[in-house]
């Protein structure tokens, strides 16, 4: 689906200055002494962040022709293009053709598997590039094992990948550390995520976040202990971490901590992030302060689906119909949002659906 949609987009692109520019372009940087290897190099770059297959392809096709065809510079960076563009049959066979590959080819195209959804293929490439002995792997390569080993439901994988980075000398690298804690919690792993956080001497805010996340989904009652850990090591929350704490303190109803935690969130600077507003408004929510809730709503400079949605799901809760369904009209007013009906419960407005405007009616109404 995400293939579809990118493709899309690039299709309805205005089209790229054709390849038979490219030779000009060459003649008219000489000046600043970029090599026609440079310049193919940075034309392929820009194809796959514009996802501009065609003229990649272009470049391709003459690329291969030129003196620059055994360039493992820029081989490595027509692998990344098709990679990007999510030609993964593409990019696989000019990896296979590669007489000779580095530690950038190699994470490229493992990446290049996780990123779309073939966690197994990546981690079975990554087997083979132990297999061959030839390339050590770098941090970038192991983040990208561990990341497939996180979405494969082999966990044998995860504890054999990360004894590789161990035995590697990697075993005090954070980004490895993260990376493995993010594993063992989506495998639903907590007490030995704990561990391994425990065990960590380079924390950093991405390390809290992983462990915050993993006891939202796992122990929320636990994230009062856990913010009060964080705050006494004189670690600085960010957005995510404000809208994770916020969430769970909603989840317990604890509006003590929730109050304390909106002090320095204003503090902060986040107030203003989506994420932030949305889960500090439904913190008040669950505790029934339905005017606070509203004022956290009516602040936020941004609002998403999630924002109205929460908040018409509020005022029901608190049995305010009526409002919800101003809040609805508003919604539907400024055109900013899509609204869908399953984002409201449907036991809470009753059976009556309008047909136009997808919005329940409550039966009361």
């Amino acid at each position: 689906m995400l293939d579809q949609v990118l493709f899309s987009i690039a299709k309805r692109r205005p089209p790229s200055p054709p390849f038979t520019s490219f030779k000009r372009l060459y003649q008219s940087n000489s000046g600043h002494r970029l090599t026609e290897e440079q310049l193919y190099a940075d034309r392929l770059r820009k194809c796959g962040e514009s996802f501009d297959l065609n003229n990649g392809k272009s470049l391709h096709a003459n690329f291969i022709k030129s003196s620059l065809s055994s360039s493992l510079y820029l081989i490595n960076h027509l692998l990344n293009f098709y990679v990007k563009c999510g030609r993964l049959t593409d990019g696989l066979k000019v990896f296979d053709e590669m007489p000779e590959r580095n530690v950038v080819s190699w994470s490229a195209i493992i990446a290049g598997f996780v990123q779309h959804g073939y966690p197994d293929r990546a981690l079975s490439l990554f087997s083979g590039m132990h297999r061959e002995g030839v390339v050590r792997p770098n941090e970038f390569t192991l983040v990208s094992a561990l990341h497939a080993c996180s979405l494969s439901e082999d966990l044998v994988q995860l504890y054999l990948v990360y004894g590789y980075i161990v035995r590697l000398g990697f075993g005090s690298n954070v980004f490895l550390v993260n990376a493995f804690l993010t594993s063992l919690i989506r495998h639903g792993k907590l007490l030995e995520g704990k561990r391994v956080f425990d065990e960590c001497e380079a924390k950093d805010i991405v390390s809290w976040n992983a462990l915050m996340a993993g006891l939202l989904q796992y122990c929320y009652q636990e994230i009062p202990g856990f913010w009060y850990r964080m705050s006494c090591e004189g670690v600085k929350p960010d957005n995510f971490t404000f809208a994770t704490v916020l969430t769970g303190l909603a989840a317990i109803n604890d509006l003590k901590l929730g109050l304390q935690v909106h002090s320095q969130v204003v503090k902060s600077g986040h107030g203003g992030e989506i994420c932030v507003g949305n889960s500090l408004s439904d913190m008040y929510l669950k505790n029934q302060r339905v005017v606070d809730g509203f004022k956290v709503f009516n602040e936020m400079h941004c609002k998403d689906v999630c924002s109205w949605t929460q908040m018409a799901a509020g005022f029901l809760q608190c049995g305010e119909p009526v409002k919800a369904l101003s809040l609805v009209a508003e919604m539907r007013e400024m055109a900013r949002v899509r609204f869908v009906k399953q984002d409201l419960p449907v036991a809470d407005w009753g059976t009556h659906w309008d047909a136009d405007t997808g919005v329940a009616i409550p039966e009361c109404i």
